[in-house]
């Protein structure tokens, strides 16, 4: 996700659809075409990882060179809802190679383009970086991603030695969010200190 928060992450590039450079997009929120609203989207780079992305290139253009790739402004957003997420067309994106590249980056918005959540909800990017504890107090580490599945969203927690705790962001497994305080606190199922 983002470092800067006023960019709220609403989806992920996962694959290419079709020959003429439209991408599918897992959408983050439960409804999908905010991104379809006519507002100024940003398309931002995937995360670091250990193992590389391919990097967006234009069609014509050579790639880009090493280091982290500004987050870009696209003026909107032509597409379709469809079954967890989006069809959308990107300018400048017409090929299928020129789409299967941008796997991995998201759209965002705008905070000031988007409504405040209702008390207990959250968007997601506001749950990065939150240290999180368990109800009893021992420390598991910083909230460093997250994950969508069929089931909901699953948090990835990354303790000071860098092992990884993924836990589902539930009322039962995640009962209190302080954003405030920067921190949330952990329910312990048997095996999650292990």
């Amino acid at each position: 996700m983002t470092a800067d928060r006023k960019l709220i992450p609403m989806g992920r590039i996962v694959r290419a659809h079709g020959v003429h450079g439209a991408v599918l997009v897992l959408a983050y929120g439960q409804d999908p075409s905010v991104l379809l609203a006519g507002r100024p989207v940003w398309l931002l780079p995937p995360e670091p990882q250990a193992t590389p992305q391919p990097e967006p290139q234009a069609e014509s253009q050579a790639a880009s060179p090493t280091g982290p790739q500004p987050p870009k402004l696209l003026k909107g957003l032509n597409g379709k809802v469809v079954a967890g997420g989006l069809i959308v067309k990107l300018k400048g994106c017409s090929t299928r190679e020129a789409a299967a590249a941008l796997r991995g980056w998201q759209l965002a918005l705008a905070r000031a383009d988007l409504a405040e959540p209702e008390p207990d909800e959250y968007y997601l990017a506001d749950l990065l970086h939150l240290e999180a504890i368990t109800v009893s107090g021992l420390p598991l580490g910083r909230v460093e991603n997250f994950l969508e599945n069929g089931a909901g969203v699953v948090l990835v927690i990354v303790d000071s030695e860098g092992r990884e705790r993924l836990v589902p962001f539930s009322d039962e497994h995640v009962p209190e969010v302080d954003l405030a305080a920067g921190r949330l606190s952990v329910a312990e199922p048997p095996g999650l200190l292990d």
